[in-house]
């Protein structure tokens, strides 16, 4: 029972990080175009509506967050017991589903949004530098928030073939084969780079991507 309710968390939750990058194929987050409003040549009054847009869904978005951490820390505790009580972990996850369901509406909404203040010649223009930034930020649920959980679901490739992994400790970034083994609930942050902005950033190696993991 411990096994498949873990199974289903993680495949829930890891479905987020494949329609995220699906957002952000597509729409533009208000990091990405507060960044380059000069280049992009935002006015003043879209400025404006695009901040009032991401504080109204970020206000929503964190009390749903701050819910969802509650019950990732109960759900942890009640699996860890020697006895799982079956009914009282599946509602708690059908609770964290909704949760994440209503979440995802919450980002949707907001990159809609935020979309629809551009032109098409902006929107046009933001995905050169879109494109240039090389730098996807995996966070538990949607990066409109710097906070939090990261779940993994990295496929295996041929060594020669696949990205470079990085473990970010005080003393620098310490280089390893696989992040597989690590445990989610360890994890800070993890950055992908790919492209020319990774093998800026780290040689010629880096051709096929880096990713970089902060433990907590």
């Amino acid at each position: 029972m411990k096994k498949i309710l873990m199974l289903v968390c993680l495949s829930s939750i890891s479905w987020l990080a494949f329609s995220q990058d699906v957002f952000q194929q597509e729409l533009y987050s208000a990091d990405l175009v507060m960044k380059y409003r000069n280049e992009i040549k935002l006015t003043d009054k879209q400025v404006t509506a695009i901040k009032k847009i991401h504080a109204d869904h970020m206000a929503n978005f964190n009390s749903l967050k701050w819910d969802m951490d509650a019950y990732q820390v109960s759900m942890k505790q009640m699996l860890e017991g020697s006895h799982v009580d079956s009914e009282k972990s599946i509602d708690m996850l059908e609770k964290m589903l909704v949760l994440e369901k209503d979440a995802k509406k919450i980002r949707l909404s907001m990159l809609i949004e935020i979309k629809n203040q551009l032109t098409a010649a902006q929107q046009k223009e933001l995905n050169k530098y879109k494109e240039a930034d090389g730098q996807l930020s995996y966070n538990f649920i949607t990066p409109i928030n710097e906070n939090p959980r990261v779940v993994l679901k990295i496929d295996q490739v041929q060594a020669d073939s696949g990205p470079k992994y990085y473990i970010k400790t005080a003393s620098g970034l310490k280089e390893v084969d696989s992040i597989k083994d690590l445990n989610p609930a360890d994890i800070k942050s993890l950055n992908v780079y790919k492209g020319e902005t990774a093998v800026e950033k780290f040689g010629e190696k880096a051709a096929n991507g880096v990713i970089v993991v902060e433990l907590k």
